[in-house]
């Protein structure tokens, strides 16, 4: 078994079929570490000062195991990460385990060119999380955790999983809504050829800058680099037929809409906005109870709400998936006095800020 390392963008780009044939059977795949997500977000975001890193585990010339770091010129090394990635996590062949220690044990002998590793947003019941919490020699590693995130296992159909989770009453709300926009000609739509998703998400970027998040400034076009990456990304999955868009107009006007992004079985829903307009109508809530029986419709094994577990995720499931982020240092002075700092004074200066709270350690090693 041996560990390649790949640097800088033509050798990641040349990665891209090998990347596709690992992801393909890894046990650690998900949207956003598919290679065109990861491929989009790097072009979008990455700094000129960051390098870009592949490790590449090969057993007997194939990849078994594969992970992309971002190293800033002030040695920090970190997963591909930020608020338009759900989690992170390495790529993995169920039949190679011991390529995740011949990763660390390859960090480790790259310990000149880093001084603290982070792993953000793993899935607590992922391998690559399982290994960080092992003991691993000359490394010491530190753990916060972050989003528990809600999902929904798609058993059964739409009605029972609906009847199930709302009350009567509030289904007669949900039917009295849906005849309010029908008698304004409202319609809700599910888009997934590629033109027809292009000009909604267009029409979307104007919406979802209409409300709360158009005023503080997060909503997709509040920066181009992130309405770039958008457009990238969903044209990418939409030739794919990976988008699924609900679309709901309202007096031909776009009243509300939720992007979401199918990857091995599950939907991922990543954005939605609304109109503020059409607040009466709730076309927000729609147009997710419209993905929702989407998903079942198409045979999906999950839905995925990512993100913080808020209550309109909760009351469609109470299930939910923690993630951690995974600090990781070496035994040089500077690496140590990093992980002092993150484990000591950083809590201490949370406390005092918020008295009562604390980071919850999972992982101290």
């Amino acid at each position: 078994m041996k560990v390649h390392r790949a640097q800088g963008a033509q050798a990641w780009s040349a990665l891209a079929p090998r990347w596709r044939e690992l992801a393909d059977r890894s046990c650690t795949s998900h949207l956003f570490n598919d290679f065109d997500w990861l491929d989009a977000w790097y072009r979008a975001f990455a700094g000129e000062e960051q390098t870009l890193k592949t490790y590449v585990v090969e057993d007997e010339g194939r990849a078994v195991a594969a992970l992309p770091l971002l190293v800033s010129a002030n040695k920090q090394a970190r997963t591909l990460f930020n608020h338009y990635l759900g989690r992170s996590d390495l790529l993995l062949d169920p039949q190679h385990p011991q390529a995740l220690q011949a990763i660390l044990t390859a960090l480790r002998e790259d310990a000149r060119y880093w001084n603290v590793l982070q792993f953000d947003q793993v899935p607590e019941d992922s391998p690559t999380f399982v290994a960080l919490c092992q003991a691993s020699p000359g490394l010491h590693q530190h753990g916060v955790r972050n989003l528990s995130s809600p999902y929904l296992e798609l058993s059964g159909d739409y009605d029972g999983w609906y009847s199930s989770r709302f009350s009567g009453r509030k289904r007669q709300q949900d039917r009295r809504r849906m005849r309010q926009l029908q008698k304004r000609g409202g319609q809700i739509s599910v888009l997934t050829e590629p033109e027809a998703v292009r000009a909604c998400f267009e029409d979307g970027l104007r919406v979802e800058a209409l409300g709360w998040k158009g005023d503080e400034k997060s909503a997709m076009n509040s920066r181009p680099e992130t309405a770039a990456f958008m457009r990238d990304v969903v044209q990418r999955f939409a030739q794919r037929g990976a988008v699924r868009l609900i679309q709901v107009q309202v007096e031909d006007r776009l009243a509300a809409f939720l992007l979401g992004f199918v990857h091995k079985g599950t939907l991922y829903f990543h954005k939605t906005g609304f109109d503020p307009a059409f607040d009466a109508q709730s076309p927000g809530r729609l147009a997710l109870l419209r993905s929702i029986e989407d998903a079942f419709e198409q045979g999906l094994q999950r839905y995925d709400f990512l993100g913080a577990p808020d209550n309109y995720k909760l009351q469609c499931s109470p299930t939910v998936r923690p993630h951690s982020t995974v600090f990781v240092y070496h035994r040089g002075a500077q690496s140590r006095l990093l992980r002092h700092v993150k484990r000591t004074f950083i809590p201490m200066a949370k406390r005092l800020g918020r008295p009562g709270e604390a980071l919850p350690v999972s992982v101290d090693r």
